[in-house]
């Protein structure tokens, strides 16, 4: 969604303390404000109550709301109405590729380590973007990602290369099944959609943190490694596998057809 050029993106980045080395000048108005203290006094209310310490996050890791538990499979039903919406007027960014171009050549340049990847989102989601006719476009993404990516280690030869690793797609991590409606059962790596568990976090840091040692208790289909010598076969993989999805979960894909089709006819 960040390279959508419908994307709007936020415009205060020239007043945030990582814009200049004199932060505390700029941010001075803030510091010594009586909206900030006010701000300051119920922070510290809160913590002398516990509220951030016990109470504060459900065990979704969402914040609480008067003590509800939302079920997981509701929770995915709510994010695909939502992107439902987005991917309509969805338009694929060439500029946001050259922004991405830029910071990975500011990178080289400053010597910054810089480690890129796919999040794991879950399989569903895949499934709304083909539904709305964005998969193709999702694709395209991936091999222009890895085209800008070794386009920029050739121009910074001396340097240590980035890499691209790819945790999308219908592997045995993101394919996890979803609890069906009202069901209390909690899920092991997601929450929703696109939000996923501590644990599920942990393995995309030690595949990335490790690189290029992998731990063999490590999932061979979670995590690739992908360039202009393997992005296609990778592609031609996850469709492969997006086959498998769709005969073991054909109960998924009516549910999102179905709300696709709520969606339009509104």
């Amino acid at each position: 969604m960040t390279f959508s050029d419908h994307k709007q993106v936020s415009g205060d980045f020239r007043t945030s303390r990582f814009y200049t080395k004199y932060f505390l000048l700029l941010n001075l108005h803030r510091l010594i404000s009586i909206q900030e203290l006010e701000y300051s006094l119920e922070t510290i209310k809160f913590n002398l109550k516990g509220i951030y310490t016990r109470q504060f996050y459900t065990k979704q890791g969402f914040r609480k709301v008067k003590d509800q538990y939302i079920p997981h499979r509701e929770l995915f039903i709510r994010q695909s109405n939502q992107f439902f919406d987005d991917y309509s007027i969805f338009n694929y960014s060439q500029e946001r590729l050259s922004l991405f171009k830029e910071i990975l050549e500011k990178c080289h340049q400053n010597n910054i380590k810089l480690y890129i990847f796919s999040s794991p989102i879950h399989a569903r989601q895949l499934e709304v973007m083909r539904v709305m006719e964005k998969y193709t476009i999702f694709e395209q993404w991936k091999r222009d990602l890895v085209n800008t990516i070794e386009q920029v280690n050739q121009q910074y030869p001396n340097q240590e290369p980035f890499f691209l690793f790819d945790f999308t797609g219908y592997n045995s991590i993101t394919t996890e099944a979803i609890p069906g409606k009202d069901s209390q059962e909690q899920m092991k790596w997601h929450t929703e959609r696109s939000h996923y568990k501590k644990e599920l976090a942990n393995l995309v840091l030690e595949i990335l943190l490790n690189y290029p040692s992998r731990n063999d208790n490590l999932p061979e289909d979670f995590g690739i490694l992908i360039n202009n010598n393997n992005i296609e076969s990778h592609l031609a993989n996850i469709r492969s596998q997006q086959r498998k999805y769709h005969e073991n979960f054909p109960h998924e894909l009516i549910e999102i057809e179905n709300l696709a089709k709520k969606i339009s006819v509104k």
